[in-house]
């Protein structure tokens, strides 16, 4: 329940700071009209426009050195020109949404991970720029405070306390932290997490990027304003409180909020229309501006992707520019939306009647002007398919940028308009592949942030159209008026319209039929899955063949997704199974699953190369461990005897199991009893007749052997289960992996599969947050938890490749609850893979012969 009110807590402090906001414009521009500010726009002399442009251009190549120190603080030499764009798309994509952490985070780890990275060194590089953005918010506002401090408006209700007390506490914690890197060298550690201390040279350079930053994204703002009595310092100190009031307010991009804030601190010095129009435009050269030029490099990243004499250039680009695609296009599109019901509840400019008069007949122009107003609200909506990849959503929102673009022009001769809405049409044109879910918007969940997004803006517009026609008489035939200048009953039609359309996308939302328990594989299930597991290379597949889980096939019936459930926590075992350009939708298909029976989904023991597919299901990844896996084509020498200390070795299909199942259990019993556990030694029949078994024989008695699954095409052999008992001699188990390794190498297998072992990484086990990583372990491994340093070395003797695995979940509180309730089920089905203990068997050298 708290970790509910904490999700919803963010939203509706925003849309209420929001709501504070608009109500603080309200009351300072009630009387000024619409049209005042309309003319600072106009009357903005191109020559400070674009020293404002320069002086953005500037500000932003700043904003990219948070990544370069940061990069050299993790020790990464990646040139600028390879990580440029990425800090650029990250900035301005964080500057729009706010949430730096999460929004600008996650595309840098999806960048930084292609390059080489690994999840630590990104998880780092984050939090080093989030560090260097504090110091240079601490280092220029203490200056500023201290020296010259800016009177603070009693508007604000701040504190009583003096500027000058704030300045000197803000240059206490950064003196404070220049002493840490001064004199401290041992890395800091703070539950859990383990981060080395910058240098002095780290130090220098975080003062002067983020104090420029700060500076040179106020002097834009100052550029802007008329030549009226206020200085540069004056406009900093309010700069500097309305960046932090956006911050902390969650609404994204601080937007009315570092209006209203810049406002009454220069209120005094400015008039109001006109000081509201420059904060229009700074808006829209610093914020907007960039965000536009972020989409179309995404675009043209996704064209580079389709031109084979560009494919060496936009490769290692293109794949994760195409990982950021959807979240970037949801935000243009969202902020295109907004754009268009701004404009369509406020009045045509002066002038762009004049041929529309001529041309357009009244009632064609009132059609369109509502229909830009419906296809604004449309996008709203679609913005949320757009970022869960919804083909039928990318095909409507194609369409409504289309439509929204003619409308534009016959409407009010809005060629600006018109062309925004072309230029996104463009950049979504190359990228349909990108957006490949065929599934229903409304099966789609709207999260609480984004349902408090779309109210905040059909009530922010409302709020505008009212205050822009709040001299004409409202009443209800006003919504019927059909007249050449009749703006304000276009904005009623257009609020209605819009409200409508959001209504009844709602209430048909609410009204979807309800989702079905999971249930247990039929036949015909089990049937398609045999076929599905025959053509996959993976050969875990097979655990979907025992009929104990859930199975989730997409609409092909060409591959699933296994999985198990405890209560509201459902987790997948493993990646995907099935062609590998079916794994994406397969992933959204069962995550779209477990959000509509309100669970929390958990994906377990993924590879490295899908994470970024699971970041743009909004999970976190954890590494939980290390696949041991064997090269069996370019390995060691073969050795040909297959005789040891009186054992013979050989392999036996798995349907012929069933002669030698009550061998094995008696193996499997006496290898139980001495480690004194109960059916963790249990054998499962299904499981064994799956793949070939292994035996090892002493004098016609059966002392050990390894149950394996195979996957498709010879790609491995994966050890599932192995048991020895009393009678087998010291070093069987050695023996009987270099056997299997052999075998493997006759028959023609890739690889040999060890199973999962707990990583050997400490730097990045230490990066996660301690509880996550017991449970996390407690989940992995299950009983023989007390055994892993042992696991891990007795794999190590055979060579293997680590591959690393992660569990990825919804960032929260809930893992720990979740994994309890499912890790009994999924420790008794013995998925994990090799199963051995702290025996004193394993203990003693091997003795295998030379």
């Amino acid at each position: 329940m708290t970790h509910r009110l904490l999700r919803v807590a963010g939203p509706l402090l925003g849309v209420g700071v929001l709501t504070l906001a608009l109500k603080a414009l309200h009351e300072e521009l009630h009387a000024y009209h619409y049209r005042d500010i309309v003319h600072q726009l106009e009357a903005l002399p191109w020559p400070r426009l674009l020293l404002a442009v320069g002086l953005v251009i500037l500000s932003y190549g700043v904003l990219t050195g948070y990544d370069w120190i940061a990069l050299r603080y993790v020790g990464s030499g990646l040139p600028y020109r390879t990580f440029g764009p990425a800090a650029f798309i990250a900035t301005a994509v964080s500057n729009n949404v706010g949430f730096t952490w999460l929004s600008g985070g996650s595309i840098r780890l999806r960048f930084y991970t292609s390059q080489g990275l690994s999840t630590a060194e990104v998880t780092q590089v984050v939090g080093y720029i989030t560090l260097s953005f504090w110091v240079g918010f601490l280092s220029v506002g203490g200056a500023l405070f201290l020296f010259d401090p800016p009177p603070i408006p009693p508007e604000l209700h701040l504190p009583q306390v003096g500027p000058r007390l704030i300045g000197g506490l803000f240059l206490g914690v950064v003196l404070f932290y220049a002493g840490l890197v001064l004199l401290r060298r041992e890395p800091v550690r703070i539950r859990g997490w383990q981060l080395p201390m910058p240098t002095r040279h780290h130090l220098i350079w975080q003062v002067l990027v983020a104090g420029g930053d700060w500076l040179f994204a106020a002097a834009t703002l100052y550029a802007l304003l008329p030549g009226h009595d206020v200085s540069f310092h004056a406009v900093l100190g309010a700069f500097i409180v309305a960046q932090m009031s956006g911050l902390l307010s969650h609404v994204p991009g601080g937007i009315g909020v570092f209006e209203t804030v810049v406002l009454l601190f220069l209120s005094d010095r400015i008039p109001k229309p006109v000081l509201l129009g420059t904060l229009v435009v700074y808006r829209a050269v610093y914020y907007l501006l960039p965000f536009a030029l972020s989409v179309v490099l995404i675009g043209l990243y996704e064209v580079g992707q389709r031109r084979a004499q560009v494919q060496r250039l936009a490769g290692s680009a293109g794949r994760w520019a195409s990982s950021l695609l959807p979240n970037v296009f949801a935000l243009a599109t969202f902020t295109t939306g907004v754009f268009l019901l701004v404009s369509s509840v406020t009045p045509a400019l002066d002038g762009r009647w004049a041929w529309v008069d001529r041309v357009v007949p009244l009632p064609v122009r009132d059609v369109s002007h509502l229909s830009s107003g419906l296809v604004g609200a449309g996008l709203l909506l679609l913005a949320r398919g757009i970022q869960r990849r919804l083909d039928g959503a990318y095909v409507l929102t194609v369409v409504l940028l289309g439509v929204g673009a003619a409308v534009a022009v016959l409407r009010g001769g809005e060629f600006r308009t018109a062309l925004v809405l072309a230029v996104l049409f463009v950049c979504f044109l190359p990228c349909h592949r990108e957006f490949y879910r065929r599934s229903s918007l409304l099966h789609e969940r709207f999260t609480v942030g984004w349902v408090l997004a779309i109210l905040a803006v059909l009530g922010a517009t409302s709020w505008l159209g009212f205050f822009v026609h709040r001299n004409a008489e409202f009443s209800s035939e006003l919504l019927w008026r059909f007249v050449l200048h009749g703006d304000a009953p276009r904005f009623v039609r257009v609020s209605v319209g819009a409200a409508v359309v959001v209504g009844v996308f709602a209430v048909a939302h609410l009204l979807r039929a309800l989702p079905s328990q999971p249930e247990r594989p039929s036949l015909d299930d089990l049937a398609t899955a045999r076929d599905i597991v025959s053509h996959s290379p993976d050969a875990f597949a097979h655990r979907a063949l025992l009929g104990d889980l859930t199975l989730l096939f997409n609409a092909s019936r060409t591959g699933f997704v296994m999985s198990t459930h405890q209560g509201r926590g459902w987790v997948a075992l493993g990646d995907p199974i099935g062609p590998e350009p079916e794994l994406a939708g397969l992933a959204w298909r069962w995550f779209e699953e477990v959000e509509r029976h309100n669970a929390i989904p958990v994906f377990s023991a993924v590879r490295s190369e899908h994470l970024p597919l699971y970041m743009e299901l909004g999970l976190s990844p954890q590494k939980v461990g290390e696949q041991a896996r064997v090269a069996l084509r370019d390995g060691a020498p073969e050795d040909s005897r297959q005789e040891w200390e009186g054992c013979g070795f050989e392999v036996i299909p798995g349907e012929g199991v069933g002669a030698w199942l009550a061998e094995l259990e008696r193996v499997a019993e006496d290898w139980c009893s001495r480690r004194g556990r109960g059916d963790v030694g249990a054998l499962d029949a299904r499981a064994l007749a799956l793949g070939p078994v292994a035996l090892v024989r002493r004098e016609g008695r059966v002392v050990a052997f390894a149950s394996m699954w195979t996957g498709a095409d010879r790609e491995e052999v994966s050890v599932r289960l192995l048991r020895f008992s009393a009678e087998a001699p010291v070093g069987v188990m050695d023996w009987l992996v270099e056997r299997l390794r052999e075998w493997g190498r006759r028959e023609g297998y890739h690889w040999l599969d060890l199973g999962l072992t707990p990583s050997a990484d400490a730097e990045e086990a230490s990066l996660s947050p301690t509880w996550s990583h017991l449970s996390t372990w407690r989940f992995v491994h299950g009983e023989h938890f007390e055994d892993l340093p042992s696991l891990r070395a007795f794999k190590q003797r055979f060579q293997p490749r680590w591959e690393p695995r992660y569990l990825v979940s919804p960032p929260g509180l809930s893992l720990p609850s979740v994994l309890e309730d499912v890790a009994g089920r999924v420790s008794a089905v013995r998925w994990v893979g090799l199963e051995l203990g702290g025996d004193s068997i394993l203990r003693h050298p091997p003795r295998i012969p030379s």
